[in-house]
């Protein structure tokens, strides 16, 4: 494989030649990318990730480092992140415009579909990502010990929706045990009991009578919700459990909207709109035999008694 002679361009050629890992510590990995420690290190507790800033001709070059959970905790209060030897599990540089790389025949495309427009990337080798940007857009360069987070094709996101739905009409034509029908139907996706990998997210049924789905991304459940006939999210400062997501009754099941937005990320589980154009990244559902659906006269979900 070979990259610009570009800073940007041998940096991320650098990320590739860390192969599968492991990556070590954050002090461990800039030594390998022959990189110093800038300052300021900006830190998000949200994504447990850090991210590094270095100026070069071309304009700023950003690293960012995720870690493994349980070997960097957050900050108490006003203090600096309490950091343990934190493991690198992930790693990103990004530049400002375009970068032309050649990427290996044994390369393939990847769509994903979250926050915004689609984005684009080459993928290989276990895992390397190249998004290449545009004159007016970043290009970066994305390194993981394993599958990215964010790796989910639309084929594994409709597989995940097409599963909520067979599960749904089961339930509304008289089934009760989601346990039941999990093993029945995906028997060869399971990882643990009662839990089942679909790559896009995992649905899991902790008891007979519950089932809940989570996603690895924020994801359009659009043909699910079209299924169910629904078609407005509803929320309220009235319902429990700290949610404002009003839940769904229909018939045999509820759906508890539980973690999702329409148009604003960090709005989950208070936004109010299109059912179909909120992206989802946790949903679960209840059975509730006998139960028969309930909706007001606009179509949308009954508000809270």
């Amino acid at each position: 494989m070979t990259a610009m002679s570009s800073p940007g361009g041998l940096l991320a050629a650098s990320v590739v030649a860390l192969g599968d890992g492991p990556f070590g510590t954050p002090g461990d990995l800039l030594a390998r990318l022959k990189l110093p420690v800038p300052a300021p290190r900006i830190f998000s507790v949200k994504t447990r990730s850090n991210e590094l800033a270095f100026p070069t001709a071309d304009g700023e070059i950003k690293l960012v480092m995720w870690f493994e959970n349980g070997t960097w905790e957050p900050p108490i209060g006003n203090s600096s992140p309490r950091e343990n030897a934190p493991t690198v599990i992930g790693v990103a540089v990004t530049g400002p415009n375009g970068l032309a790389f050649d990427a290996p025949a044994s390369s393939a495309p990847l769509v994903v579909d979250g926050d915004g427009p689609p984005r684009r990337f080459t993928v290989w080798d276990h895992f390397a990502y190249f998004e290449q940007g545009t004159p007016a857009t970043p290009w970066s360069l994305t390194r993981w010990l394993g599958r990215a987070p964010f790796h989910r094709t639309l084929a594994e996101q409709k597989a995940l929706e097409d599963a909520l739905i067979l599960i749904s009409h089961q339930i509304a034509g008289g089934a009760t045990d989601v346990q039941a029908v999990l093993t029945r139907e995906f028997a060869a996706r399971a990882v643990a009991p009662h839990r089942y990998d679909f790559a896009a997210g995992t649905l899991e049924a902790p008891s007979a009578t519950s089932l809940k789905a989570t996603w690895t991304g924020p994801t359009l459940l659009t043909k699910f919700f079209a299924e169910q006939r629904v078609t407005m999210l509803v929320t309220s400062f009235a319902n429990n459990a700290g949610q404002r997501s009003v839940p769904i009754q229909l018939d045999g099941f509820t759906i508890h909207p539980s973690r999702y937005y329409i148009r604003h990320p960090d709005m989950q589980e208070a936004e109010m709109g299109d059912a179909s154009a909120a992206r989802f990244s946790e949903l679960s559902i209840n059975v509730v035999p006998g139960q028969k659906r309930r909706d007001t006269p606009t179509g949308r979900p009954p508000p809270p008694t």
